[in-house]
């Protein structure tokens, strides 16, 4: 403790006055808690979210037409500050753990483990770029208020969300989960769903978090945001069940087709046979070469048929004989 004398108080010449010289502020103790708070929070509302939005998967279970734990994971950065990235990794690793999981071998107990935490990078670097290019062209706090900060939003929106497919679809491709047939199709539902999950969910939380004054005005953007989600997982839904229906019908009409085909075909392996019948019933005696001639057109029109053999008839006494001789 020391004490400064303040000659330059003219109400108070000489006054003493106390001032602390302790050293530097200790250190917040509660900020430790609060970052960890906010990780635990972020991972959170991750995981849930992630969970429900799988349930609108393409195979094979990761992309989604519409991920709103992107928007989430970005709104949570923006609330508890670019430190609570882990629980963006966290929160994604968890999602998608279960669906890479395989305790088959060694190696696919690692992919199983180096899949998802790859896509929790994607996925946490994704919300990291949102939340800097939120703050360098809209800014915090911001809800939304003004058209200018709304086109930069969802010019900014879009952008960011390129990260995440972009690491995640060629790891799934390097892992051999997803096929080079359907890599575009993967990549393109990966980033149409978080990016309709960002222009969605993180508009909400900026402009619940934000805006407080005036919650009927919170309401009138909210409804309609929560409509249009609404919207687009029906039309999902919708879509999801006319290619089902439509899969289920080329697949029985497939089945159909298949079915006729091999009745007709048992049915042309049956005539032959009868005529072979009625060939040997015909004929008191047949030879080896007029079998062959009989058998040869038989043979080419059905190529189903591998061959058809004459074998001499042996009674039991020339058995050890014939046997002799072949």
């Amino acid at each position: 403790m020391a004490y400064l004398l303040r000659a330059d108080d003219s109400m108070s010449p000489g006054r003493i006055t106390e001032q602390s010289h302790s050293g530097p502020a200790p250190p917040n103790r509660f900020s430790t808690i609060r970052w960890l708070g906010g990780i635990a929070a972020t991972a959170a509302i991750y995981f849930v979210a992630g969970k429900l939005a799988l349930l609108l998967a393409i195979p094979p279970g990761y992309a989604t037409a519409v991920w709103p734990a992107a928007g989430l994971a970005l709104g949570c950065l923006l609330i508890f500050g670019d430190r609570a990235w882990p629980g963006v990794i966290l929160g994604s690793f968890l999602v998608n753990f279960w669906t890479s999981l395989d305790t088959a071998t060694f190696v696919a107990i690692a992919k199983s483990v180096l899949v998802p935490a790859f896509i929790g990078g994607g996925a946490a670097l994704q919300a990291l770029a949102g939340a800097f290019l939120v703050r360098r062209f809209v800014g915090i706090p911001t809800a939304l208020a003004t058209e200018k900060e709304v086109i930069r939003f969802s010019l900014i929106a879009p952008a960011s969300c390129l990260i995440a497919s972009t690491i995640a679809v060629p790891t799934l491709w390097l892992a051999r989960v997803v096929s080079s047939a359907d890599f575009v199709t993967n990549w393109i539902t990966w980033y149409v769903g978080d990016s309709i999950g960002t222009l969605i969910f993180a508009p909400l939380v900026l402009i619940w978090t934000f805006r407080t004054a005036d919650w009927r005005r919170n309401l009138s953007v909210t409804v309609p945001m929560a409509f249009a989600f609404a919207v687009v997982v029906a039309l999902f839904f919708q879509t999801n069940r006319w290619e089902q229906g439509r899969i289920k019908m080329e697949f029985e009409q497939r089945i159909g087709n298949l079915t006729q085909k091999l009745q007709g075909d048992f049915d042309g392996y049956l005539d032959v046979l009868r005529s072979i019948q009625n060939f040997f019933a015909s004929s008191p005696s047949v030879s080896q070469g007029s079998f062959h001639s009989f058998v040869a057109r038989d043979i080419s029109d059905h190529p189903g048929i591998q061959s058809l053999s004459w074998d001499a008839r042996v009674p039991q006494s020339k058995v050890p004989a014939f046997i002799e001789a072949a």
